[in-house]
């Protein structure tokens, strides 16, 4: 079945669920740095990719709402390198299938709990876990919970590494 996404453009909702920021300028390093994706029909999708590790996975990191890839790279990049993984910030529009890590909080009040709960009901096979969180809320949820956000994350690219799954 092919669902219709104009309602994500509908002012109202636009308005009231997305917040694009303006421009801010991406640093680039020799490991790390800014990239564009041009899609065929001319949109161009802002990326960011940090890759430390020479020969480690990479994490495809698809921000909130309320953020914007410049909100991440002070955490980020080394969360992903502490857990032994590169990453790679997406930019709206589009999201990605692919081995699924969901880390969510019971008590979000912005987007209920049920919602990753449907999403690991439709990820099927290509689930690796879903974690919900007693502690934190929508936007505070990797603060709240950083040593065990870092744990999941950790472990999640572990299993990858060795091409298991639980």
């Amino acid at each position: 079945m092919t669902q219709d996404h104009r309602l994500y453009d509908a002012p109202d909702v636009s308005a009231t669920y997305f917040f694009p920021q303006p421009h801010r300028p991406l640093p680039g390093a020799q490991d790390a740095g800014p990239l564009s994706l041009h899609l065929p029909n001319g949109t161009r999708i802002g990326c960011y990719w940090s890759r430390p590790l020479a020969h480690a996975l990479t994490i495809l990191y698809l921000h909130g709402n309320g953020e914007c890839i410049a909100d991440q790279l002070d955490h980020w990049p080394d969360w992903a390198r502490q857990a032994g993984a590169n990453i790679f910030f997406v930019d709206y529009p589009g999201y990605a299938s692919s081995p699924v890590l969901l880390l969510h909080t019971r008590h979000d009040s912005l987007v209920p709990s049920w919602n990753s709960q449907r999403l690991a009901g439709w990820a099927g096979s290509k689930l690796q876990r879903l974690v919900l969180f007693e502690q934190g809320d929508h936007n505070d949820i990797q603060w709240t919970n950083s040593a065990a956000y870092l744990a999941a994350l950790t472990e999640f690219i572990g299993v990858l590494q060795c091409g298991k799954r639980n």
